[in-house]
Order: C-alpha cells, then sequence, then structure tokens
C-alpha cells in the first residue's frame, strides 16, 4: 500500500508487526543474521552480540529447531528498545538503558533455559511464578551482577578451583615475589566473613588468579580479578554479562603500596532513603520490560499467556524507599570552602609545582619518578615543602610483609592518615588540592559531576575566562540526544583554583608525563608512577574523601563523618545567599557577594537551580535557625509545625527531621519561603520570609 506524502507518518501503524519488528535504529545487519551488529551512538563503532549459543541439550539457539526461541528473544529486545510516541525511548542513551537491562534478563534466561525449558517450549515456559522469582532476585540488590547473577560468589567459587589446579611451586613463588599480595587489611577480613572465606585463604586465592593471568589493573583497588576475563570463563553462555565489567573484590585485590585506605571513617549516608536493594525506579524499569512480552502475541511467536504476564501487576517486593538527598551541615560546608580556599592560597601552587619539578627532573634522567635517588627528590621538591613536611612521593610502595597469610602488613588506618594530614606524602597532597578546587568550583556553580567532570584542559573557561563552559547533562530534550554547551560566571576565586589545575596539566602533558590527558581533573595516580588517572565520578569523589579527612570534618552521632559529594553542594549557592546578611565570622564567604547587586544574585539563583535543589536550600535555611535560635525565628511557622507535628522545642529535634517537616509544608503549598528585599541607611539588605497559606477548608 503506497501513501500520499502526508500520509506518510501512518505508514509505521500500518505495517505488519512481524516486520515492523525487525529492524531498530541500532541494528546494523538484518533481524535473520546469527551475529548482529549494534550501535547506540558509540564513539569507536560497532559492537555485537553472537546468538549462536549453546543450549543445555547439546543444540544451538540459531539451530533450526529453536528458531522460535530465537526469534520470541530479537523480537523482545527490540520491542523493548522502540521509541514511541510521547518521548518514551527517544533518546538514545534512554534507548541503550533499556537494551541492557533486557540482555541481562535475556542472558540470566539463557543461563536457566535447561531449568525453566526453554528449549522446549520457547518463552511460553515462562510462567507468572517464574517472572516473579526474576522480580524478587532484581529487588534484592541494588547490583544486576550480584542479584541476577550471584557474581562474588561465583567469583570466589571460580578461583577455589583454580587454586585447586595450579602448580604449588609457582603459588609459593608469587606469594613471595609479588609485592602486596600477602597484606591482608581490615576491609579485606570483613569482606570475607561476609562470604565465608577464610582470611587464611585470602592469598593462595589471589595468588592463583595471578599465576593464570586474571589480575589486572584497577584504579580504585590496584591489582584486582578482571572481571571480564573471568566472566568469559563463569558465564560462557550469555550474550552481553559475559563482556561487561562487574564490581571489584577488596577481598581478592591488592596493592604494591604499604596499605590503601580510602576514607578514615564510615561515610554518612548521602540519602534518605532505607533498604539494600534495587532502586524502585530501576525496578520498575524490569517490570516494564516483562510487559513487553506482550507485544509477542502480535507477532504469533511463543510468550508467557497474558495472565501470567498481568499477574506480575500488583506483585510487591520489598523495596528500599526512595529517600533525598541527605543534607550537609551549613557549617560544614561553609568551613569545608574557607579551608579550600585558605589551602588553595596557602599550598596550593606550590604542591603542584613541587611535583612538576620531580615530574620534569625525572624527564631530564629518563628514568620514572620512584626510580629518583632520595637526594634528586629532596633537591627538586623544593625547601617550602620540606618545610610543610614532604619526604616522599607516595606513589606504589616497597614494603613487603614479614609474614604470609593473616598478618596485617603495611601501614594501620591510624598511621595512614596521620601521614596524610602530616602532609609526608606528596601525591596524596596534589589529590586534596584537586578535591579543594572540586568542592569551590561545584559549590560556586551548582553543576552536576558529570558535568564537572567533562571540563577539558584549555576549554574549562571561555577566552575571557569570566564563565565556566560545560555540556548539560540535562539538556538532550528536543535535541535528538545531544547535549547543549552552556556557559555560566564563576566567581574569581573558581577560576583561579581552575586556572591553576588548567596550568598544571598543561605541563604535564608538554613535558611527557604519561599518556596525554584532556580531563582537567585527571590526577596523579598513587599506584603507578608516569600515570594519571582518568577524570570518573570515581576519582572526583576519591578527591573530595581526600580533602575531607584531611581536614576532617565532622562526624555524626553514630561516628560517621560527612563526605561531601556535589549533588549536595548543589544547593551552597543559594545558602550563602540566605546566610550572607545573617550568619557572622563568614567574611571570606560574604566577599564572594560583596559586589553583586542583591536582587541580581537572587534572579540569578532562581534561574539556574531546579525547584528541588531550591526548596531544599530554603528548608535547610529555616530548619537550621530555627534548631539554633528556637520559636523566635519564625513565630507563624513555629505555630504551623507545632498543630501539624506536636512539637515546638527546636532545639531538641534533629535538624535533618525539622528539615523534613519544612519541606513537607513546602511541598504541599502550605507555605512560601522568599526574601523580601529593602533599603535602609547601610544599603539594600533583606530578610528572609515565611508565608503561610490558608486551605479552602480554613487557616491550618
Amino acid at each position: 500500500m503506497t501513501l500520499p506524502i502526508e500520509l506518510e507518518f501512518l505508514k509505521e501503524h500500518l505495517e505488519d508487526p512481524s516486520d515492523f519488528y525487525k529492524r531498530a535504529d541500532w541494528l546494523l545487519n538484518p533481524f535473520e543474521e546469527p551475529i548482529w551488529k549494534y550501535n547506540f551512538d558509540f564513539k569507536k563503532g560497532h559492537l555485537e552480540i553472537d546468538w549462536n549459543m549453546r543450549l543445555e541439550d547439546g543444540s544451538y539457539l540459531i539451530d533450526t529447531k529453536n528458531a522460535d526461541l530465537l526469534d520470541s528473544l530479537k523480537y523482545w529486545l527490540i520491542a523493548s528498545t522502540t521509541p514511541h510516541a510521547g518521548g518514551r525511548f527517544n533518546c538514545i542513551t534512554v534507548q541503550y538503558a533499556a537494551f541492557n537491562r533486557m540482555l541481562h534478563l535475556i542472558d540470566y534466561l539463557l543461563i536457566n533455559e535447561g531449568r525453566l525449558n526453554l528449549s522446549r517450549y520457547g518463552l511460553a515456559a515462562l510462567s507468572g511464578d517464574d517472572i516473579k522469582a526474576i522480580l524478587t532476585k532484581i529487588a534484592s540488590s541494588p547490583s544486576i551482577s550480584v542479584s541476577l547473577f550471584d557474581w562474588p560468589n561465583r567469583l570466589i567459587d571460580f578461583s577455589r578451583n583454580l587454586l585447586k589446579v595450579t602448580n604449588v611451586n609457582e603459588i609459593e613463588n608469587t606469594l613471595t615475589e609479588i609485592d602486596g599480595i600477602c597484606v591482608v587489611n581490615s576491609d579485606d577480613y570483613d569482606e570475607a566473613q561476609a562470604f565465608g572465606v577464610d582470611p587464611t585463604e585470602i592469598p593462595y586465592l589471589r595468588a592463583a588468579l595471578q599465576v593464570n593471568g586474571f589480575i589486572g589493573y584497577n584504579r580504585k583497588l590496584g591489582y584486582s580479578p578482571n572481571s571480564v576475563l573471568v566472566s568469559q570463563e563463569i558465564y560462557r553462555n550469555t550474550l552481553r554479562v559475559k563482556l561487561i565489567n562487574k564490581p571489584a573484590l577488596s577481598l581478592l585485590s591488592f596493592s604494591p603500596s604499604t596499605e590503601i585506605y580510602h576514607r578514615e571513617y564510615a561515610s554518612v549516608d548521602v540519602t534518605t532513603g532505607t533498604g539494600n536493594s534495587v532502586s524502585p525506579v530501576v525496578y520498575v524499569a524490569y517490570v516494564q520490560a516483562f510487559y513487553n512480552l506482550g507485544t509477542l502475541h502480535e507477532l504469533g511467536v511463543k510468550a508467557p499467556s497474558i495472565e501470567d504476564i498481568l499477574s506480575i501487576k500488583d506483585f510487591k517486593v520489598n523495596l528500599k524507599k526512595m529517600g533525598r538527598f541527605r543534607t550537609l551541615p551549613s557549617q560544614t560546608v561553609f568551613d569545608s570552602v574557607k579551608n579550600a580556599i585558605e589551602f588553595h592560597f596557602d599550598h596550593g601552587r606550590e604542591i603542584l609545582n613541587g611535583f612538576l619539578r620531580i615530574a620534569l627532573a625525572a624527564k631530564k634522567m629518563n628514568c620514572r619518578t620512584t626510580d629518583l635517588s632520595n637526594e634528586d627528590f629532596i633537591r627538586a621538591l623544593g625547601p617550602q615543602l620540606r618545610a610543610l613536611g614532604v619526604a616522599e612521593l607516595g606513589v606504589g610502595g616497597t614494603c613487603k610483609p614479614s609474614v604470609m597469610h593473616t598478618e596485617k602488613g603495611g601501614l594501620s588506618k591510624d598511621e595512614h592518615f596521620e601521614l596524610l594530614r602530616a602532609n609526608r606524602r606528596l601525591v596524596p597532597l596534589v589529590h586534596v588540592y584537586f578535591g579543594a578546587v572540586q568542592l569551590v568550583a561545584g559549590a560556586l556553580t551548582a553543576r552536576r559531576v558529570g558535568e564537572l567532570n567533562d571540563l577539558e584542559i584549555g576549554e574549562a573557561l571561555d577566552n575571557s575566562g569570566a564563565w565556566i563552559v560545560f555540556l548539560n547533562r540535562k539538556s538532550s530534550r528536543g535535541l535528538m540526544g545531544l547535549r547543549s554547551t552552556e556557559a555560566r560566571p564563576i566567581e574569581p576565586i573558581g577560576r583561579e583554583m581552575l586556572k591553576e589545575v588548567e596550568r598544571f596539566q598543561k605541563i604535564l602533558n608538554r613535558i611527557g608525563f604519561g599518556e596525554k590527558v584532556t580531563s582537567l581533573f585527571s590526577s596523579p595516580s598513587v599506584l603507578s608512577e608516569s600515570h594519571r588517572i582518568s577524570a570518573s565520578s570515581f576519582s572526583f569523589n576519591k578527591h573530595l574523601d581526600e580533602f575531607c579527612d584531611y581536614f576532617e570534618t565532622p562526624l555524626n552521632s553514630e561516628g560517621n563523618r560527612y563526605y561531601i559529594r556535589q549533588h549536595q553542594l548543589r544547593r551552597f549557592f543559594a545558602l550563602l545567599f540566605f546566610y550572607s546578611n545573617s550568619f557572622g565570622g563568614l567574611e571570606t564567604l560574604q566577599w564572594m557577594l560583596g559586589h553583586t547587586d542583591l536582587r541580581h544574585a537572587w534572579h540569578y539563583i532562581t534561574e539556574s537551580m531546579s525547584g528541588e535543589i531550591l526548596r531544599g536550600a530554603k528548608s535547610q535555611f529555616v530548619a537550621e535557625s530555627l534548631h539554633r535560635n528556637g520559636a523566635g525565628s519564625f513565630k507563624d511557622l513555629a505555630h504551623l509545625l507545632k498543630q501539624r507535628y506536636g512539637t515546638d522545642d527546636f532545639t531538641l529535634l534533629d535538624t535533618e527531621e525539622l528539615e523534613g517537616y519544612v519541606s513537607e509544608l513546602l511541598e504541599e503549598g502550605d507555605i512560601d519561603i522568599e526574601p523580601e528585599f529593602f533599603t535602609d541607611a547601610e544599603g539594600e539588605k533583606f530578610k528572609v520570609i515565611v508565608k503561610i497559606h490558608e486551605r479552602e477548608r480554613g487557616a491550618i
């Protein structure tokens, strides 16, 4: 049927479903091919799916006898990633996320196809109980590798089996020769207990993996099982799971440095959510994937019955509650920004210059930075850093444990962090400075962590140096998945700190320190000389963690430390505005807004921030004011809180709980919190006003 041009948009609706679902924008070759090539705008070309999988009965998925099962899996995959009217799945990144979820489900079915009788009955073998069992597994952990594929236990079993068939002499030689392989720290002990591993096993399991070529470099833990190589053994009969990275286990990882501790204390939870399950948003996406099985009935291929598919509609699982991002106390943020700025002025340039001098000295001597003699290192370091306490580069290490197996080697955690704060090691100090820059730039721009991580050398600031330039992470709507480039003003101190890091990176690139990098926040590695780790969420947070441990950000009542995250900083600029008139002892921070018209600043804040972030800043400011000053701060609001929540002794309430009450009133429209501007003899000022609204039924 040929349609006139003006009715071409109806073509896909009139097409036979069996033809329509044989095509997808990401699929590069015909539906019938045994190997699919696909591309979701990948920078390095297409990837492949090889459908030629061996099934439990000895046949292959591409055999004629399994044609219906194969077609149903292919149709299901395409139907679950097909863009729909109204915008759902229109973004290429959303399609790719759905694609990966589908491959998780298909791989799980292929692993269990014998038990589920898929080779005999196809997807029609799936009952409602089978689908509910899979959803229950998915809900059990935030990680699909853990919930669906039992990765940690499968890895441990694989390592044990490997140890049984590995030459004993090779194991013993590896234990003797490899730095750090026998070091078992407290984190390893805890993880071993959780997985039922005797700590005396740990070095031997690591050695078995090392001897057989399954250990690779891990930027977080040093050396760790190469999850892709191991997965190709464990999950041979899968399409995708065998090819993707999986979480590393601390107990099977080791480092040549004397000891690696990632944090001095456990972290205060960054959200108020509860439970250790998958998020409701992700869970619903998997439920939707199973609903898409209904499409197979249109195509005439075997599928679970409609009744079985619909049976999951009201199926309940225990999911963690989706909380809001936990608030950082204002004083913690203010003190941290103050510390970051002072660290920049007092030591920033000298720390970076010291590392540059050492890198240059190694370049001139044609050796690695770790091969410099102590005399050459000290000479290149310079007198200022020596006076600060720096005595080591802080990369790698030569400390071998004198006793194998369960003896804890290297530095204790207390010693490790004492050395950090004593400025003994240079590379950790560079990381602290990176954390300081990230904190100040992040607090003053209210950007997402990905947008800051995307900053590139020579491109982070515009030609005037007054504006920060970034790719907006939430700007693809209406742009076919592309992200817009935006510029925002940044305060002078933020510009200065970004330029300092940029200067550092340009010089390292110029002298040939490792591979050339383009990312602004690629920092020197503590595990490998002449190497900078890629900018990532992990490295970004690691810099912030080292900053927090260096400056000892406060602990909460449970003894956990506030480790700052960028999403918590996004409300800082608004908080700074609210506090600029009333908070004492913050001259440095007030200076940032000192030459800004207050109304103009408020307009900038409301234009730049989402309603959620601004509401959080308002709630936090009012809650902290009530907690600090009692009901006198906002009398009418105090009366409302007394009526609604039965309390008026705000000094005894937890600030976060009080903030939750205020936020709830804001969300429900019962109150508004706004600045009211006025001018007196001293110039323009404002005060924060809480307006209480009456409901239709009368005043609250």
